[in-house]
């Protein structure tokens, strides 16, 4: 849940995570995030090969993001 709906590229911080996440889960993976059309949501798509890597870039990103947008 947010509490604010910044946009998403014009965020610094959310844009450096989402970088790190991209490198860390390589070609073997991808990460996408957009605000949900109904509801306070941001969603955040995470794929790749490895299931511990996935959870950990889940978790590193949902923490910036809650930081960033309440």
């Amino acid at each position: 849940r947010v509490a604010r709906r910044i946009p998403l590229d014009q965020n610094a911080p959310i844009q450096k995570a989402l970088e790190k996440a991209k490198q860390e889960l390589g070609s073997d993976g991808r990460v996408f995030a957009r605000y949900s059309g109904t509801e306070p949501l941001v969603r955040i798509l995470i794929e790749g090969t490895d299931a511990g890597r996935i959870e950990r870039t889940l978790g590193d990103l949902t923490r910036v993001f809650a930081a960033e947008l309440g």
